[in-house]
């Protein structure tokens, strides 16, 4: 008997140190993330004055005092984001920044603590731990320092997805709506609703957008679409830069590897690349699938709109840590529930593994610091389609096969 309670005792003590040691990891990391936000902040106070956070409040300004600053300005950016940023510059800058930058981690934090929940997730410390990975990586750096409002977009995509499983179309078409008029590609969500056949969230989410098109003015997306995506167009066709993130951008620097590209001979493949993509994710969206797949899924035509948006910058990869989240978890389930019995089966996992820890790991280790943008995006797909491809299998696929 005395072995026997021993041993319990043991097990009791080892049971006692994993909450204790998890707690003290995620202080540790929040004390670290709120020590880091504080430092970057402080570095970064001068930038109200630079782009792009400038850019923001000028014309903001100038719609304020009525100036077409969409012909004066070169605005690429939508009315409705304009407009709804205008209001804010009765706030002097030196102190509108700072907030704004809050606001925007803020943002992200709340994004993927909906991420984790929408997976199960619900642990404090394992959520404290997400959310202070999140605002320690480079690209909310980024997005920092350039006042840019990505996070904002990521919050309204995941907050729709997640009304949209709770079947409230209404809410759900609301803040797609929102996400759209702020910047258009987030209407990459349509396609995957539409397979979805979530009729009622794209009719409210087109009755929505219509509506906010009307109170920022017709007039004024006139103007946006005269002069501010012709503006994007000659952004593009300034050739290659290795910070941009979509399909266009890929292909031109490839093409320059050989050759002196043109707009044609890099729209046409691009075009065409893109649009298989898009039947692809369409195609394999519309199969029946496990529950769990359902992040997998929003995650991949989140990483299909930075492909298809032609002037996504590298601070908008923070649409990708939902991808990064839910394809841990996928490979970690896997690799408990699959039996590897196959050559195949173990290069799947070699590859998924290596290429999200070479993904995850340019966010943080230095290393990995000088990857370029451009190819993170096509790997992050790849990333996700090896985890579809594997989750078919009979034995994973079929436990339990759900309509979104």
């Amino acid at each position: 008997m005395e072995p026997a309670a021993a041993a319990r005792s043991r097990n009791r003590r080892d049971g006692d140190f994993f909450p204790i040691a998890s707690a003290v990891a995620a202080a540790a990391l929040a004390a670290l993330a709120i020590f880091h936000i504080v430092q970057t902040l402080r570095r970064l106070s001068g930038r109200y004055a630079l782009y792009d956070f400038a850019a923001y409040y000028k014309w903001g300004r100038q719609y304020q005092g009525g100036i077409e600053w969409w012909a004066r300005s070169h605005c690429n950016y939508t009315p409705f984001f304009v407009a709804g940023f205008a209001p804010l510059t009765r706030i002097d800058p030196r102190w509108l920044h700072p907030g704004w930058q809050i606001f925007q981690l803020a943002c992200l934090i709340g994004a993927m603590i909906l991420v984790a929940q929408s997976a199960g997730v619900f642990s404090a410390r394992a959520i404290v731990a997400l959310a202070a990975a999140s605002v320690l990586s480079r690209t909310s750096d980024q997005v920092l320092f350039f006042g840019q409002f990505a996070p904002m977009l990521l919050l309204l995509m995941v907050g729709s997805w997640t009304l949209a499983r709770a079947r409230r179309d209404a809410a759900s078409a609301l803040l797609l709506a929102l996400a759209i008029l702020l910047k258009l590609y987030p209407g990459i969500l349509l396609g995957y609703y539409l397979v979805c056949g979530k009729w009622r969230v794209l009719i409210w989410t087109a009755a929505f957008f219509a509506l906010g098109m009307f109170a920022t003015g017709f007039g004024n997306w006139r103007g946006f679409i005269v002069y501010g995506l012709p503006h994007s167009g000659e952004i593009l066709a300034r050739g290659f830069w290795r910070d941009r993130v979509s399909i266009f951008n890929l292909v031109w620097g490839l093409e320059a590897t050989i050759a002196s590209p043109s707009w044609w001979t890099v729209f046409a493949p691009a075009a065409a690349v893109s649009l298989v993509l898009v039947v692809a994710a369409a195609i394999e969206t519309t199969a029946a699938r496990a529950r769990s797949l359902d992040g997998i899924y929003f995650s991949l035509w989140l990483a299909l709109g930075l492909l298809l948006a032609p002037i996504a910058w590298h601070h908008e990869i923070v649409l990708l840590f939902p991808l990064y989240f839910f394809g841990a978890l996928c490979i970690a389930r896997i690799v408990r529930e699959a039996e590897l019995t196959t050559y195949a089966r173990v290069g799947f996992f070699v590859i998924a593994i290596a290429m999200l820890t070479v993904l995850v790991g340019r966010e943080y280790a230095a290393l990995f610091k000088n990857l370029l943008p451009t190819y993170l995006v096509p790997s992050c797909a790849f990333i996700a389609g090896l985890i579809l491809v594997e989750e078919q299998r009979p034995e994973i696929a079929g436990r339990g096969k759900v309509v979104p």
